[in-house]
Order: structure tokens, then sequence, then C-alpha cells
């Protein structure tokens, strides 16, 4: 027999129950504060797809309250936007349990997206062999190839844009040209090419214009070596030495010199 429950504004959809009867749910001190940017971002989603019947909240009843387990946040979210929210009465679960509920799902990761909008775009696909096939972390592989101002260290646009499913290449020669020249480093030097900061500053000088392949072939045939670097302008600086380094006319790039070969 299913379950019945004890007002008229809840309405039984078998498991889940579905209500618009907010103040029978009471949410737990000991659960995460509600995060209303969370809440926000919730409420776009729901506008544009309502899923709710999908993900159910789960409540466990206690003294004739329901009490909140998980899903505070479409708790509030179907609130604000007057929408049913459909929910879960679990026999055996307790507030005792919420840090469970909530350590043991699992989000979805950069690649999860990839392989559900590959039908959308070959991009998607394209990035993931890109990353492999250069031995770089996907999320560079993502600014790489769809870089701002040529830089990938900052800002959070590429990933927010692969995660809705707008995501393109759109940089596709600049990527090339930096994995390029990041080979030839790990073939020079791998104990810093290796390392996130210095493919971050390597990018960035070859968006700026001043990063030439012949100042660098001379600087390695001499045998500079950069020295170790705690950050990206750290290395930033390193490559500004390099194109120093036995130059003859060195210029000024946002006051530090740099020789730009010819």
């Amino acid at each position: 027999m299913s379950k019945k429950t004890n007002t008229p504004a809840a309405v039984k959809c078998g498991l889940p129950y579905r209500t618009t009867d907010y103040a029978r749910f009471t949410l737990l001190k000991e659960n995460r504060v509600v995060d209303q940017k969370h809440v926000e971002k919730l409420k776009a989603a729901i506008t544009k797809n309502d899923l709710l019947h999908a993900y159910p909240i789960i409540v466990c009843e206690q003294k004739g309250k329901l009490l909140v387990l998980d899903g505070q946040h479409r708790l509030r979210a179907a609130q604000d936007l007057k929408r049913p929210i459909y929910y879960v009465v679990s026999p055996s679960m307790t507030p005792d349990d919420i840090a469970a509920t909530n350590t043991l799902p699992r989000g979805w990761r950069l690649p999860d997206y990839a392989r559900y909008f590959a039908a959308k775009t070959t991009d998607y696909q394209y990035t993931l062999d890109f990353a492999a096939e250069h031995r770089i972390n996907l999320s560079d592989a993502m600014n790489l190839l769809a870089a701002h101002d040529g830089g990938i260290g900052g800002g959070g646009g590429a990933a927010v844009a692969w995660k809705a499913g707008t995501w393109l290449i759109t940089t596709r020669a600049h990527a090339q040209r930096v994995v390029e020249e990041l080979a030839r480093w790990r073939d020079y030097t791998r104990m810093h090419a290796n390392k996130r900061h210095f493919l971050v500053a390597l990018s960035r000088a070859i968006a700026m214009d001043f990063y030439n392949e012949t100042d660098v072939e001379r600087a390695m045939k001499y045998g500079w070596v950069p020295a170790e670097r705690d950050d990206a302008e750290g290395y930033f600086d390193e490559l500004i030495k390099c194109h120093n380094y036995r130059a003859r006319k060195p210029v000024i790039v946002h006051g530090k010199k740099v020789y730009k070969g010819k």
C-alpha cells in the first residue's frame, strides 16, 4: 500500500510524492548552509527544463515533520519558482546520515560533458584527443583551444561554456603553436616544461607575440636554463631572460627588456 501524506496540498505520485506545501519541510542546521548562488543556477535550469521530478529530495519523517536530508537547494529553488517539489520519504535514513548523502554522489567531470555533447560538435572529442596527444590537462587544452587573450591561467569561462554545451574551438593555431614549443622545451628541460606554470607562461608569451623560436634556439645552444619558479609570472620572467640571453638589441615589453628577433 502506498504512503499517504497528512496535507491536502500534497499529491501522491506513487514514489516519489509531490507537493507545493513547502512549510511541511524543515531544513536541518547540521546540513550545508543554503548557497543562494547555487539556488539561482538551479532556478535558471528549472525554468529552462523542469526536471525536478527526476531528482526528488530525500526526507525522513519525525514527529509529523519532514526533515530534509538531501536537496535543500532544490527545495528552495522550487519554492522561489512556485513549482511542485518531489520528495521521497526514507524509512531508514536519519539526520546522522547527512554527511554520507553528500559524500557518495559524484558529479560529472569534464570528460563526462565531452561524451554527452560529442554528438553536437566534434570540438569536444578533438579537445579530448588534443589533451591526450600532447600530455596536458584537459582544462589546459580547453583554455588553449578557446583562449581569451591567449591566456590559460585565469577565469572559468571555458569551463562554464564546456558544461553548457556551447563551447567551441576558437584559437586552434595558437594552441598548436604552444604545444609544439612545449615539446621543444620538454626535450631540453623536462623538469620545468612539465609544470603547468610553465605552460601558462609559454602560452602568454606566444600570445603577446614577442616569443621567437630563433631566440630560444640561440639560448638553448649556449646552455641557458630557466631557474626554478613557483608561479606563471616567474616563468614568464624566465622566458624574457631567455630572449635576452646574448641578445644585441633588447626591447621593452611591460617595462622588461625583451629581445625580439627578426
